[in-house]
Formats: C-alpha cells, sequence, structure tokens
C-alpha cells in the first residue's frame, strides 16, 4: 500500500542580523516550496538598511556550493517593507543536490564583540564591546555570531548563539551612554548548563596560489633586495611616467631578469613632482596606492635599470617626477614560494589547544603544593587516558581558594608567565576511572631577607600610594603572584608628631595593617627587588626610611580548595597548541628554520568563522591586518609545517540596533 506524501507548513520570523544568516536548509526525505518572504524594516529613527536573499545549492558528493543571488542590496525605506518572494522557489534535497537559503542585511551601527558573561540562572548576559555604543536601557538589539561552549547531560557541546536567531532589550548599561563599551540584556536561563565564552574560532576554507614568500633564509638565496640609486647625478635613471604608469628603477648590476617578480616597500622612493614645481618630496607607493604591497613583473631589464608598471597617475597635473632618494633595500625580488594546506589561528590573547583529540570537563581538582611528580588531581569524568599519556589545560581554567589569604579570593590557573602548567603538555603519572594526576609544579616554601640596597633598588615604602619596593636579593618571582610579609619584621622610621631617634623606628605589619596575615600581590619586580601594594599610611604621609629586617615568603603548603564548578573543556588532549596569536600553516616540504622569514601575501588565506556562522569564506591578511605586508619571523614545525604570530583577534560576535525582521512561508513535502 502506497503511503500519500505528507505536507506541512514552516513559519520563520527572525531579526535579520549583520551578515550572512542561514534562514532554511532542506531536511532529508523532503523537497519545499518557498511560498512568501518579507523584510520589513523595524528600525526606530530614519535608517536605510539593505538585504540580499540568496540560494546556496551544494553537490553532496564533493560539497561544492554555487551561491545564486535571487535579489541584491535592497534597500528598504523606513517603516516599510520589501516582498522578495512570493510565488514559488523550489528547494531540494536529494542524493545528489542540497538546497539552502541565505539573508544577508547590511546596516549602520554594527558593533564588535569581544566578551560575553553570561549567568545561566538568571539568564543575564554582559556583553563587552570592541568600541563605544550608543545604546540606551529598553534599546532592541540584535546579537548573532557569539561561540559558547556549554555542558548538560548531554556532554560537552559547541553552540554559535542566538541559536534560533531571536532581538533582545538593553536591560542595562554600564557607564555614560555613549561613551560605555558594556551593557546587559536578558537572554533566557538555562539553570545547570555552565557557558564559556571563546572569540571567534576559524576554520581554514582554502589558500590562493603562492600565498606563503619567502622573505630572508639560510636555506635559500635566491631572495634579494636592492635599493634604487642613480649613476648620473644631474639625469637619475630611476624615473616615474605618470602617463603610461611605468617606474623604471637603476641600480647598478643589479642582476634582475624580464619575467622576475618585485615588491617595493611603503614609502620606499622618494620623488618630487612638476604638481608643485618640485617644491616637496613625496613617497612612493603610499598604502593606498592599488600597487602597495603586490607583486609587480620586470620587463626591459637591462644591466642597470629595469621597468614595471605601477599604474597611472590620473592626474594631468603631476607632470615628470624627479627621483630624490630610496629607502634602504626597499626593493626586493621574490624568492621561493609556498601554497597553503592547511592553516590553524588562535586568535585568543592566551595559549588555546585548537582542534583537540579529546576535551574533558573537570568538575574537582586537588592540588598539593609540595608534592613532587604528580600534585594535581583533575576529576574530569570516565576516559580511557592511561598513565603516560600527555594532556594540556586550558589557561586559567581550573579554580582555587587557598589558605595563603585566608580563602577570601578566587584565583585561576594555569596563568601566562607565572605557572609552569601553562601552555605544556603534562604527563599523566596516575589515574582512576574518572580522574587524572599530573605534576603542576611545586611551590616550595621559601624565606627572602629583605636588605637596603642601593640606587634603584634600594627597600623604600612610599605612604601616599601605599607601594613598598623590598630588595630581596636574585630571585625569580613574577609579577601578578603572591607573597606574604612576616609579621613585624619590618622596621621603618617616621617622624610622625614629632618623634625622632628610636621613638620614631615601628614595625611592619602590624596588628591591624592591610598586608598583616594575608596574600599580598607583586605588582612590578627587578632584577633584586619586588613591589607590593601593602596599603597607604592615612595620616602619616611623612616620609618613611628603611632601617633594617624584613622578610617575605613565598611559596608553600597552603591549602587549596577547588572552586571552580564545571570547567568546561579545561583538560585536552592532541590538536595545535598555539600560543596568542600564532598561525600554524602547512606548507608542504621544506627547508626553512627557526628565525627565518615570510611574507604572507595579501587576503591568501581563506577561513570560515563563527561569527557568521561560518556561511562565508574571509581571506586574510587583509590590509587593515598587523600581518599585512609585514616581514614575519617563523619557527619550525617540522618538515612541512611552520608557525609565525599574526596578532590576536578578540572578536567574538556582531551587535547591531534592531533594524530589520523578516518572515517567510514554506511548504514542505515528504519525499519518502
Amino acid at each position: 500500500m502506497a503511503i500519500a506524501p505528507v505536507n506541512k507548513f514552516v513559519n520563520i520570523a527572525v531579526p535579520v542580523v549583520p551578515g550572512k544568516q542561514k534562514l532554511y536548509e532542506v531536511p532529508t526525505g523532503t523537497s519545499a516550496l518557498l511560498l512568501y518572504l518579507q523584510v520589513a524594516n523595524v528600525g526606530i529613527g530614519v535608517t536605510y538598511p539593505k538585504v540580499t536573499f540568496s540560494q546556496q545549492r551544494t553537490q553532496r558528493s564533493t560539497g561544492n556550493s554555487n551561491d545564486t543571488r535571487v535579489i541584491k542590496d535592497v534597500e528598504i525605506p523606513p517603516n516599510d517593507a520589501a516582498v522578495l518572494v512570493d510565488g514559488r522557489l523550489v528547494l531540494e534535497k536529494t542524493p545528489l543536490v542540497l538546497d539552502k537559503i541565505f539573508i544577508e542585511g547590511t546596516q549602520q551601527q554594527v558593533g564588535i564583540i569581544t566578551n560575553v558573561s553570561y549567568d545561566e540562572p538568571s539568564g543575564i548576559a554582559t556583553v563587552f564591546t570592541k568600541n563605544t555604543h550608543s545604546f540606551k536601557a529598553g534599546d532592541p538589539i540584535c546579537l548573532s555570531g557569539i561561540h559558547f561552549d556549554c555542558s548538560g547531560s548531554t556532554g560537552i557541546t559547541t553552540n554559535v548563539f542566538p541559536n534560533p536567531q531571536q532581538s533582545f532589550i538593553v536591560d542595562n548599561v554600564e557607564g555614560t551612554v555613549g561613551a560605555s563599551k558594556t551593557f546587559s540584556t536578558v537572554v533566557g536561563t538555562s539553570k545547570g548548563y555552565p557557558h564559556v565564552y571563546n572569540v571567534a574560532q576559524h576554520y581554514f576554507a582554502r589558500g590562493k596560489a603562492n600565498a606563503i614568500e619567502i622573505v630572508s633564509s639560510s636555506g635559500y638565496t635566491g631572495y634579494t633586495k636592492i635599493t634604487p640609486t642613480t649613476q648620473n647625478a644631474g639625469s637619475p635613471l630611476t624615473v616615474y611616467n605618470p602617463t603610461t604608469g611605468v617606474l623604471t628603477i637603476e641600480k647598478a648590476s643589479h642582476g634582475f631578469s624580464n619575467g622576475n617578480l618585485i615588491r617595493i616597500a611603503d614609502s620606499g622612493i622618494r620623488f618630487t613632482c612638476a604638481k608643485d614645481t618640485h617644491g616637496s618630496n613625496h613617497d612612493y607607493p603610499r598604502a593606498t596606492d592599488p600597487y602597495s604591497g603586490k607583486l609587480l613583473e620586470v620587463f626591459n631589464a637591462t644591466t642597470n635599470t629595469f621597468d614595471v608598471q605601477v599604474g597611472k597617475a590620473n592626474d594631468g597635473t603631476v607632470g615628470i617626477h624627479t627621483f630624490v632618494s630610496a629607502v634602504n633595500n626597499c626593493v626586493s625580488k621574490v624568492n621561493e614560494r609556498f601554497q597553503v594546506y592547511n592553516a590553524v589561528y588562535n586568535g585568543d590573547d592566551v595559549a588555546q589547544t585548537i582542534s583537540p583529540t579529546k576535551s574533558f570537563s573537570v568538575t574537582n581538582a586537588t592540588y598539593a603544593p609540595t608534592t613532587s611528580g604528580g600534585n594535581l588531581v583533575l576529576t574530569i569524568g570516565t576516559h580511557t587516558l592511561g598513565v603516560g599519556d600527555n594532556i594540556r589545560i586550558k589557561p586559567n581554567s581550573l579554580a582555587f581558594k587557598c589558605t595563603m589569604d585566608g580563602n577570601t579570593t578566587t584565583k585561576t590557573y594555569p596563568r601566562s608567565g607565572k605557572d609552569p602548567a601553562y601552555g605544556t603538555e603534562l604527563a599523566i603519572t596516575a589515574k582512576t576511572a574518572t580522574t587524572i594526576t599530573v605534576d603542576a609544579g611545586q611551590t616550595s616554601l621559601t624565606t627572602h631577607n629583605a636588605v637596603a640596597g642601593s640606587g634603584s633598588e634600594t627597600t623604600t615604602y612610599d605612604p601616599n600610594t601605599g607601594l613598598m619596593r623590598v630588595n630581596i636579593g636574585s630571585h625569580s618571582l613574577k609579577v601578578g603572584t603572591s607573597v606574604k610579609l612576616g609579621n613585624d619584621s619590618f622596621t621603618f622610621s617616621c617622624g610622625y608628631n614629632g618623634a625622632s631617634g628610636g621613638a620614631a623606628q615601628k614595625t611592619y605589619p602590624r596588628s591591624g595593617d592591610p598586608a598583616r596575615d594575608t596574600a599580598v600581590n607583586i605588582e612590578a619586580v627587578t632584577a633584586n627587588t619586588i613591589t607590593l601594594q601593602v596599603g597607604p599610611a592615612g595620616v602619616n604621609t611623612g616620609a618613611h626610611a628603611y632601617v633594617s629586617g624584613g622578610t617575605v615568603v613565598s611559596g608553600g603548603n597552603y591549602t587549596h580548595t577547588w572552586a571552580g564548578g564545571t570547567s568546561i573543556k579545561a583538560v585536552t588532549t592532541g590538536g595545535y597548541t598555539l600560543a596568542s596569536g600564532e598561525l600554524d600553516l602547512e606548507i608542504g616540504s621544506h627547508s626553512l628554520q627557526n628565525s627565518d622569514k615570510i611574507l604572507i601575501a595579501l587576503d591568501s588565506i581563506g577561513f570560515t568563522c563563527t561569527m557568521d556562522n561560518r556561511a562565508t569564506e574571509h581571506f586574510y591578511p587583509r590590509i587593515t591586518d598587523p600581518a599585512a605586508k609585514s616581514e614575519l619571523t617563523l619557527t619550525r614545525q617540522g618538515s612541512t609545517r611552520i608557525r609565525v604570530n599574526v596578532g590576536k583577534s578578540l572578536s567574538g560576535g556582531y551587535v547591531a540596533p534592531l533594524e530589520m525582521e523578516l518572515i517567510a512561508s514554506i511548504l514542505e513535502n515528504s519525499t519518502s
């Protein structure tokens, strides 16, 4: 007996957010008809947003996709709407093809999110933005592309929020409206499911041809740099023709040949020109010139000169350009270049493990500071890890209180520049069915004796600021770690109330002083000193002179109590562990070595990212990125990979005023 097809109507009602957003994907065993789609301008005030509507068809056998724009950049006037589809647009999912539909909005006042703190019991999200925003309480807004890890009964999941897309209302603005970079909004509760914010995650899509160029290397000697000069002081041969766009470069015995590729450093060549009767100097190429940072092909090469095309001046008044001077080695002949086959990037401001093989959440931990060989026990749930396997701990993911400050503050570990476990593989020394044990480093109790010191390393106390500099001799203590001061161990002299001689000498920290019997944070260090905030002296602001004594205690077997709740994805295995801003590149077989330098061609490495839920490809470095046109020092990562630092990117989502809302009707027809 045949089963009749089942029809079902689907309604889509969502805000249109900045960037490209997926509206609908045809489910398995279904064909669909898009019957109607409308976008309305609901913005406050006079706004003219635009939308583009497209259908994407993916060939399921190859994964290749093609976007067809149904309508492009439709401007929607205030208090109006645009009907984008009013009929029948057929959408399919067959063994051969898969159809999706997308909307892409363009509007004003789009902001970049740099952090989100989400309190799941209350449903309040505190949002931090890269630049100041103009929101005030009660404003409707839309959020998109916010990447969270969360845990629950189904295990660890990674999601891009909001999902499904929706609009929100600004609940509170911190600081002054128009100058604030923070606001809060109620996004809904998820009690018992902690969420951890991540910066935007990047996924390699593809590399353009010859993306990596060698700048300097002991293993590749074809790279050459020259400085344009003149052999004829009265008639230089380095000259630019603004009518043809040809730049002739002179350098005796330059060694360049027709077909070679060169690059000219920005502001590398200085000319005067007839436009101002040669009254001022002008440096080229400017960063805004079309050939800035681009590869130029050599032609008309002679022994001492060659030509390149840099574009016409498009200004009939500029006239003759006369060569003045050139920056040393501003013209570079391109050496060997490489393709990029894979790229992994960490845009966070701390080290991260990207694409780990396994991830585990930590629900409890114990730490024995003075135990050697296995002092950190992590409860990670059921696992198959073994003794000798290596793990990494996510920076600042383990939260403890400790008796050093009377359990008054919560501190997170491992910390950058302070803890030996930061960004480092740790071998498992013991395990149970639900725990692993690693050696996270000891903190042995050490007593440092203060001395008077000399020069810029004397022991001093500023009663106005509360800063005390202590000379303890050579040490390895670090900023951000804590020490304790011996009670009444420091003797200072001050003339408070006219005291002098022995009567002016007093010991510190006394009973009641803020630095007594508690942890004191190190604010600054030199080779022999540490600077501590021990609190101002109040009314006693006269000079305090160090007399003698003083003990500073670091480390110690303080009891640590777990305060981290559930720390999501705190433990990882495998993957790439990258420092902040690092980019790991798979370039095929090479002979590059540590400290060699490369240049990444502009817009040559393509990624998708969570900012638009991986809907589009974006190519880097952009002209505004720190790595654009920059020589990057590399570290060798084996015979096929290299690693460079291109700078961090704390972007992690979009926020904008709510300006557009969409409604669509779809008829689904079951084909199975």
